[in-house]
């Protein structure tokens, strides 16, 4: 499945469980992008 298509809580759990520093990183990246999507009154949905 595409990150991109994930829901919030999804990505959030997907970064508990990541085993490398590189996929938190990423997975950091992806939630900061989701929260400012979900800031500017776009919803949930990219």
């Amino acid at each position: 499945m595409n990150p991109g298509e994930l829901k919030f809580w999804q990505l959030i759990e997907l970064k508990k469980k990541a085993e490398t520093d590189d996929e938190r990183a990423e997975l950091d990246r992806l939630i900061e992008e989701r929260i400012r999507w979900v800031g500017s009154g776009q919803g949930d949905e990219p």
